[in-house]
This record gives structure tokens, C-alpha cells and sequence, in this order.
């Protein structure tokens, strides 16, 4: 009982009387700035009680800023933020505006529209405070960032937590279309462990578009969920809106995971995305299901460089679509810690540069295709080597397509169908251009597995068409992807691919010679082997022997000199010609003509 007392007596000394408010309800019930009713005024007065508040909003249609056309009523803010600070759960609820009129007075967006100042730094200000939620609002003119949210490193007073921001307009205007005044960034938040930016559900999407800096930045945060926002676009995700001078998303020394998922990223004038510094092993940026420089349409947006990865290890992208940079890679990875980087199954198309690149400079040749050694490294994700596509063959009567690569062992291929970069070629010598991957196919097989290169296999049924371009990357056992390989071109049916490597054996003479003084001995091997071809009389005497020793795996052609062994010329007549492998013979008789 004594204790009671005690804490009785502590809460009154540090909330007087006169002060003390229980945890309540404040109704926002006019558009004007700092007076009763005003939203300035449900906010400090969420600030002065103990416990969660909720703020609502239910201004009538006489007020003077309604605009009935468009079903909105605008708050104009005066010069001062919007501080959120010192005591926890303030629930700010736009949407409670359609609940005190009826229906929904603007189909096109939310009812509330906040314009800040835009000569003055002005702000919505989460600070010193955790579980905040705001919904439904429009806000937009903000000199400064339009929400800032901002705890603390530990040292002095640590991170706040479980902030929440869904279904509002940020530098749009209500109907989701046009910039509205500009703001430096949409929603800037640093030292948050605990934020959720968006929702699944079409009413939790957020639009954050038309800042001059950042729509979104991220820094020293953790536990964050990014989900289905549109961010540098208008509310159909289909209309690039544009005013960054930086990047559209920032997401830098993360302290904890961050999901980012279901989003549209259209617009930014460096980077599209920019990842950068991870502060602890759990620090992963988790990517997938965005689309990074393409309307929900498929219209191309973008901006110089779609992601960029810098100085951060051990992120997953995965079933993006990340196409359309103006001038540079669809994904660049940099930095000598940026390791473990997974980047997979996604569709990365139509970029002015490689659709990955491991920018390892020195170690790369000028088109940024890192030379194939066979040996991990300690540049940008291990320096893994991109595999080489190095046969494809159309089976006719199977209508399928297999495909052969080369490639370092125990690794996880994926195959792709090529969109093409005209200007890229390998740094292996006799292999064609490198390509992005547009569509994923699906992952090889290895069947043949050697000290450092393996033979790699796939195959599609039905058949892919003439002239399609195939590529593919390598994912290591520690989860770090290749940039897209070497690639074919697959030919007409029952064709192997030029300088590549055939699905099976075969041997094949021209006869009548060529001319009288050579015939041509055509053959293909699918693996390297010792191959032997030697000449026979019709009695079954050797002759000849043309060839003896190891042969690489592909399409060979020799010119036989009709000869005997001591180089004397044969004469005309029917000759047997024999090739022999470790696993395949044939012979084919020819004609010698004199």
C-alpha cells in the first residue's frame, strides 16, 4: 500500500494537476493552423497525455477550404512542424474524414490535404516516440522532408520503434496525378527499428513521388517493411512523376533487415535504388517482387542506373523486374565487402549498360565482363566468374532445345532468355556477346563435374525459336551471383549453334573430293576425349593416319591429302575413314577421284 502511495505521489510531482490528461480521442473540426480544433492543435494535444491517442478528423462541408469538385479539404500549415515527440501511440487517421461525411468524397485519393509552407523547413515530425501510425493523408509543399521520422543512436537514447505509415499522398496532389509544391524528401527516417511503410491491401498503398532529393530514404534502420508503394509515379503506377535530383529510394547502414517488396520505383536521376553500408550481419536488404524502372503497364521509366549496391554485403534480389536505365546497369555491385549478393530469377532487360555488373576495376576488362579464371577473389561478390553458354541444339522430332554450359562448380544456373547489348562482348576468347536476361527459364543441370569447370545442362520443351538468344548466371554455394554469361543463339532445327559445343557425336566425310588434291572430314564431339581417325584400303589395310591426339569439345573439320605414310599420293578408289573416341566410333567410306 505504502508503494502505491509512493508512485501516486512520484506521477503527481511530474504531472501536476492541472496538466494531467487521460489517453484520448482529438478531433481535427477546422482547416486553420494553431487554433482549438486545428490538426496543430489535436497534435500537441496528443503530446501532453499518458497513453495512445487517436486524432480524427471531421470537418464539415461549410468550412472555406472544402473544395467540393474534388472532395478535399486542405490544411494549410503555418511555419512550424508537426512534432510527434515524448509520448507513445498517436493514431492519426485521415480516412476518419470520409466516416464523418458518408461516403467517399474523392474516389481518386485521400480527403485531407496537409500544404506546408515550401520557403519554410517545415515538417510532419515523428521523434522521441514510438507506435505512431499515420493513415490517409494528403501532404505536399513541405520546404523540408514531408515526414521525418528520427530516433537515436544508442548512446543517446537509442532507436524508436513500431512507426507506421499507409495509404497517403506524399508531394502529390489529392487526386494522385500531379506533383504538388515541392518537398525535399517524401519520408526521410533514421534510427528505426520497427517501421512499415505501406501494406498488401490496395487502401495501405502509399504514393511518394516529386521530391527534389529522396522519395524514401532509410538510414540506420532495421525491421523494416516496405510493401506495394508506388514511389515516383502517379496512383496508377503507370505515369512517371519527376523532380529527384538524387535517388528515388535510399536505404543506407542498415541496423537490421529490410524488406522491400510489391513496389514500383519510377523515378530518380542517379540511381533508381541506392543500397549502401550495412552496420551488423543481420543488416540484409530482402528485394523482390519491384518493379524498378517500369510502370505496372510496362512503360519504361527509370533513371541513369536502376540499383546500385555499394559497400554492403549479403542482400537477396529476387523476381524483380529492373529494366530501362538510361545510361548504365541494370544492377552494379561495387566495393570490396559487397559479397554474397544474391540475384536471382529476375527479369533485367533494356539497360544502357550490363544488366549486372561486378564493378571490379582492374580485374575487368572494359565492357565490365570479368575475365573467367576459375578462382574466387576477394573483389565484388567473389569475383565469381560468369559462366559460358556454349552449345545449343534444336531436336526436331522432340521439339526441344538443350542447352550446354560451362561453368565453375556446384553452382546454381540459371538460363535466360537474352535481351540484347550490342556493344558488350565476352572476355573469353571465340564466344559471343554478352545479354541481360529479360525472361527467366528456368535453372541447368550439372552433368559433368570437374576439378574447377563443369558442363552444365538444359533443356525446353517446346522447342525455342530460331534466332533466340539464350544467356545465363552462376550463384556460388555462399549465395554470390555472376553477372549474366556469354551467350548463343539458338539455330534452325537439327542445327548446332556456330562455334559451340553439340548435343552428340557425329562423323561425316565429303564424297567425291573436294577438288583431287583433299577430302573433308567433318566430325563434333560434345566433351574433350582423345580422338583417332585413321584411312583403310578396301582390303582393310591402314594407309593413312590422319589424326592422333586430344581434341577440344565441338565442331571440328580437317582436309585429308589423300597420302599414304610415306606421302606418296593414293591412287583412285574406294577408301575406308574410321574416327574413334573413348565412346564413339564410326567409319564412312569415300571415293577418291583422280
Amino acid at each position: 500500500m505504502r508503494n502505491g502511495i509512493y508512485l501516486i505521489w512520484l506521477l503527481m510531482l511530474a504531472f501536476p494537476l492541472s496538466n494531467l490528461t487521460i489517453a484520448g480521442t482529438f478531433t481535427v473540426t477546422n482547416t486553420l493552423d494553431g487554433i482549438g480544433g486545428s490538426f496543430r492543435w489535436a497534435v500537441e494535444q496528443a503530446n501532453t497525455v499518458i497513453g495512445p491517442d487517436t486524432i480524427l478528423f471531421a470537418i464539415p462541408t461549410s468550412d472555406p477550404r472544402y473544395d467540393p469538385e474534388l472532395g478535399v479539404w486542405t490544411i494549410r500549415a503555418g511555419s512550424f512542424s508537426y512534432s510527434l515527440s515524448g509520448d507513445d501511440g498517436t493514431f492519426i487517421d485521415g480516412l476518419s474524414q470520409r466516416d464523418f461525411v458518408g461516403g467517399d468524397p474523392n474516389p481518386l485519393g485521400p480527403e485531407i490535404q496537409i500544404t506546408g509552407p515550401e520557403s519554410n523547413m517545415s515538417e510532419i515530425a515523428i521523434s522521441r516516440t514510438n507506435d505512431i501510425t499515420i493513415r490517409g493523408l494528403c501532404a505536399n509543399g513541405f520546404g523540408g522532408v514531408i515526414i521525418s521520422i528520427s530516433g537515436r543512436p544508442p548512446e543517446y537514447g537509442g532507436p524508436i520503434s513500431n512507426i507506421r505509415v499507409t495509404g497517403c499522398y506524399l508531394g502529390v496532389d489529392p487526386t494522385g496525378t500531379e506533383c504538388g509544391c515541392q518537398s525535399s524528401s517524401g519520408i526521410l527516417a533514421s534510427w528505426v527499428l520497427g517501421l512499415r511503410i505501406g501494406g498488401d491491401a490496395p487502401e495501405e498503398r502509399n504514393v511518394i513521388a516529386c521530391a527534389s532529393s529522396d522519395n524514401l530514404g532509410l538510414g540506420h534502420c532495421g525491421n523494416v517493411e516496405i510493401v506495394n508503394n508506388l514511389m515516383g509515379t502517379d496512383r496508377t503506377g503507370t505515369v512517371r512523376l519527376a523532380n529527384s535530383s538524387h535517388s528515388g529510394v535510399t536505404i543506407s547502414n542498415t541496423i537490421g533487415p529490410v524488406l522491400f517488396r510489391d513496389n514500383v520505383v519510377g523515378d530518380g536521376y542517379f540511381n533508381l535504388v541506392l543500397i549502401s553500408h550495412t552496420e551488423c550481419d543481420s543488416g540484409q536488404v530482402t528485394f523482390i517482387n519491384n518493379r524498378v524502372g517500369e510502370g505496372l503497364d510496362g512503360t519504361p521509366m527509370g533513371a541513369s542506373r536502376s540499383i546500385d549496391v555499394g559497400y554492403s554485403p549479403g542482400h537477396l534480389f529476387k523476381e524483380n523486374i529492373i529494366a530501362h536505365s538510361h545510361s548504365s546497369s541494370g544492377i552494379r555491385l561495387r566495393g570490396d565487402i559487397t559479397d554474397y549478393v544474391t540475384i536471382t530469377r529476375n527479369s533485367i532487360y533494356d539497360d544502357g549498360g550490363l544488366g549486372i555488373n561486378l564493378q571490379n576495376s582492374g580485374i575487368e576488362n572494359n565492357n565490365g565482363v570479368d575475365w573467367a579464371d576459375g578462382i574466387y577473389g576477394p573483389g565484388v561478390n567473389e569475383e565469381i566468374d560468369t559462366p559460358l553458354c556454349e552449345s545449343l541444339v534444336t531436336d526436331a522430332s522432340c521439339d526441344r532445345t538443350t542447352a550446354y554450359f560451362r561453368c565453375m562448380r556446384n553452382c546454381v544456373v540459371e538460363v535466360f532468355i537474352g535481351y540484347p547489348v550490342t556493344w558488350a562482348h565476352c572476355s573469353e576468347w571465340g564466344y559471343d556477346k554478352v545479354y541481360s536476361g529479360k525472361t527467366y527459364l528456368g535453372d541447368a543441370e550439372e552433368v559433368v563435374q570437374g576439378p574447377v569447370w563443369s558442363t552444365y545442362r538444359f533443356t525446353i520443351s517446346p522447342a525455342l525459336a530460331p534466332g533466340t538468344l539464350l544467356t545465363c548466371t552462376a550463384t556460388n554455394q555462399n549465395g554470390s551471383t555472376s553477372e549474366f554469361g556469354c551467350s548463343c543463339q539458338v539455330p534452325v532445327s537439327g542445327e548446332s549453334a556456330i562455334g559451340c559445343i553439340p548435343e552428340g557425336y557425329a562423323f561425316e566425310a565429303s564424297a567425291p573430293n573436294r577438288g583431287r588434291n583433299g577430302i573433308d572430314l567433318r566430325y563434333r564431339i560434345p566433351e574433350p576425349t582423345l580422338v583417332r581417325i585413321r584411312v583403310y584400303d578396301i582390303a582393310g589395310h591402314q594407309v593413312a593416319d590422319i589424326e592422333d591426339g586430344p581434341a577440344q569439345a565441338g565442331r571440328h573439320t580437317v582436309l585429308w591429302k589423300p597420302r599414304r605414310k610415306n606421302g606418296t599420293r593414293l591412287p583412285s578408289g574406294t577408301y575406308l575413314v574410321r574416327l574413334t573416341t573413348d565412346r564413339f566410333v564410326a567409319t564412312r567410306e569415300v571415293v577418291l577421284v583422280r
